[in-house]
């Protein structure tokens, strides 16, 4: 009879090491029934890519004596962790996600760029084939034309750019 081990995949969340390893935020538990025999690292990614992570940083264990995690690099040290469980025990492993840091960058400045004109220039879009002088003058250009050319920097810029 082959063995079935529980296996809890912990994702989404992130690794941390307070006091005690803990795996913090929007963690979901995904319950997968894993034939002992067949246990490797790949089966293990093949069921993260089911959950829909294309890749991870690695999966890690709790090592609850040390109080610290462990990661598994081999399939040999996998089947080490698991040689002594049973039929219907429980394994637990942790997914580290490549992306644990938000992309955006939180400390910069979130608002639109206004006023690019100067200080009490309003900028008006004007209409479709139109566009605003950003040179401080705050007169429209017609660009349905072609070949004209639009100041966007005020003084001591050339714009006979291909000329």
């Amino acid at each position: 009879m082959e063995e079935i081990i529980f296996t809890k995949i912990y994702h989404g969340g992130i690794l941390s090491e307070i006091s005690v390893p803990t795996y913090v935020q929007n963690c979901v538990p995904a319950l997968r029934y894993i034939i002992k025999d067949h246990f490797s690292i790949l089966e293990l990614l093949y069921y993260t890519k089911e959950l829909g992570y294309e890749t991870v940083g690695g999966f890690y264990v709790k090592d609850l004596l040390n109080k610290k995690w462990v990661l598994i690099t081999i399939d040999q040290h996998l089947l080490h962790l698991i040689k002594d469980l049973k039929h219907e025990d429980t394994f637990e492993v942790f997914v580290c996600h490549v992306l644990d840091e938000p992309l955006l960058d939180t400390e910069g400045s979130r608002g639109y760029l206004t006023n690019v004109g100067g200080e009490g220039v309003d900028v008006d879009l004007g209409e479709e084939g139109e566009a605003v002088n950003l040179g401080g003058e705050g007169e429209a250009v017609d660009l349905s034309g072609e070949g004209e050319a639009v100041n966007l920097g005020g003084e001591g810029v050339d714009v006979n750019i291909g000329k």
